[in-house]
């Protein structure tokens, strides 16, 4: 928890570059064409009270990816990238911010409207040429990155109380030697056991279906199974980026411009993985790497002769740039190895080449197919946002979501929603929340998607919970009561 430590002035300044690098992601999102995660999945788990939502741990997923194959120079698909675990690592990110907004939540920990104010005006990205904050500039860039001003100041509030716990726990307190000795035996205990599954196939003789006394015995007694959530039926228009981007005309210009732009992407040098053992003088660097050439010792152990890890000279992928004077010995190998004594910025070392990543260059025209995905879903959000003022001024005509479908591109839809329902529109947050508080008579407005988009609902009519009658899920209450005598027969 140290590292979470800040402390005087370079506190300060590490918090001011994070509130900074927070506004330039604002201004990147726009360009990856975030959205939301289709199918039917809403969330991959919760932390106490706290969601993680499943498009979070696609853009989490999507992120990891692009880290992968920068570090690795080369395209990865996601099926592929899984066996370097960038789900568990994507997944496990998501955890820990969750638990600490859940923690925050609990201790009841907020920071008022003043601090976020505050925070976001000393964002540089949201500066004008003068050095002073632009409400357009913040404005657009939140359109970039379909956001709106309110769930761009829930994002800031978020990592604000997440550094003030970080804050309150990460002080440097030495921990009891008890406290620490348990723990280290309880993360490093391991148990043996042997196991065997039982199933259906283990009875003597197959569980029948149940006769009717039985199953209707069975639903009297768990009638709490059967009851049939409240159903809202609920009207509305939509209309996301995705329904516009076959409309959206092809500006070449601009896609060259944004080719340009992703040049570090598009256009990469050669670059090797390498480790770094630098020595104070010259005669010792020679001297390791004579007992590196005998045999006497092998590259962890010259490591390890010094007390560091592995870990503490691992430089990752490197350009020959990167290595400075060193770079012309260590990129002329032509395999992996050990290269030196060579001179670097830090003196006499041995470098070992772990891999070596051919250079990387995608064509305009190769990568023109992603680069028009994102200029469109990007054009389409832009276009969406100019008209939500338009669509309101709609519906404070009197229009009706029904004339919205007609007159406009919005699409108007009808659903059955209840709280397992996560098909369709029912996938977004935003649209599940304003589901949850609709009321019958209440007029429609123009609501906005997280991640762009609009849409407007109407209550129609509530049909209230109420339990099943018998005869409609006769063939339920069978197969649950087949499941619960196998087991107890197994038992």
């Amino acid at each position: 928890m140290g590292d979470c430590k800040m402390a005087g002035g370079k506190g300060k300044a590490s918090k001011t570059g994070v509130w900074i690098i927070l506004g330039l992601l604002i201004l990147g999102l726009g360009g990856f064409g975030a959205t939301n995660f289709g199918g039917s999945l809403r969330s991959v788990g919760y932390v106490g009270d706290v969601e993680i939502d499943a498009n979070d741990y696609a853009r989490e997923l999507d992120r990891e990816l692009r880290t992968l194959s920068e570090r690795r120079g080369e395209s990865f698909r996601l099926a592929d990238a899984l066996g370097f675990g960038i789900d568990r690592t994507a997944i496990e990110r998501l955890i820990s911010i969750a638990a600490i907004e859940n923690e925050t939540a609990r201790i009841g920990l907020s920071a008022g409207d003043e601090v976020v104010a505050n925070r976001i005006l000393e964002i540089d990205s949201f500066h004008g040429l003068d050095g002073s904050f632009d409400r357009e500039a913040y404005r657009f860039a939140l359109r970039q990155a379909g956001l709106t001003e309110r769930a761009y100041e829930d994002v800031v509030r978020s990592e604000i109380v997440r550094t003030l716990l970080l804050e309150a726990v990460g002080g440097e307190l030495p921990l009891p030697t008890v406290y620490v000795d348990t723990m280290l035996a309880h993360l490093g205990e391991t148990r043996t056991f042997s196991w065997i599954a039982l199933d259906a196939e283990a009875l003597e003789e197959p569980v029948e279906d149940p006769d009717d006394a039985e199953a209707r015995e069975y639903y009297d007694a768990n009638t709490s199974a059967y009851i049939r959530q409240e159903i809202r039926k609920i009207a509305y228009a939509w209309l996301i980026p995705e329904m516009l981007v076959d409309t959206i005309e092809v500006d070449e210009e601009a896609l060259r411009e944004l080719y340009d732009e992703r040049s570090d992407q598009f256009d990469r040098p050669e670059r090797r993985l390498v480790e770094r053992l630098a020595f104070a003088t010259e005669e010792r660097a020679a001297e390791a790497r004579e007992r590196l050439d005998s045999g006497e010792i092998d590259f962890e152990g010259l490591v390890a002769e010094r007390g560091i890890d592995l870990a503490d000279i691992d430089l990752g992928d490197v350009t020959e740039e990167d290595l400075g004077p060193a770079g012309p010995d260590v990129f002329a190998a032509e395999e992996n190895g050990i290269v030196g004594p060579v001179e670097t910025d830090l003196g006499p070392a041995l470098v070992r080449v772990n891999a070596i990543l051919e250079a990387q260059f995608t064509s305009y025209e190769d990568a023109r197919p992603e680069l028009l995905d994102e200029f469109a879903l990007d054009r389409a959000r832009r276009d969406i946002a100019d008209r939500v003022e338009d669509m309101d001024d709609l519906l404070a005509g009197g229009a009706t979501l029904e004339e919205l479908g007609e007159q406009t591109d919005m699409q108007f839809e009808t659903i059955d929603w209840d709280v397992f329902n996560s098909e369709g529109i029912a996938n977004y947050t935003a649209f599940r929340d304003a589901a949850q508080v609709v009321a019958v008579g209440d007029f429609p407005e123009i609501l906005e998607f997280r991640h762009g988009g609009i849409f407007a609902i109407r209550l129609d009519e509530i049909v209230p919970s109420r339990l099943e009658e018998y005869d409609d899920v006769r063939d339920r209450v069978a197969q649950d009561w087949i499941v619960f005598e196998t087991l107890d027969r197994l038992k």
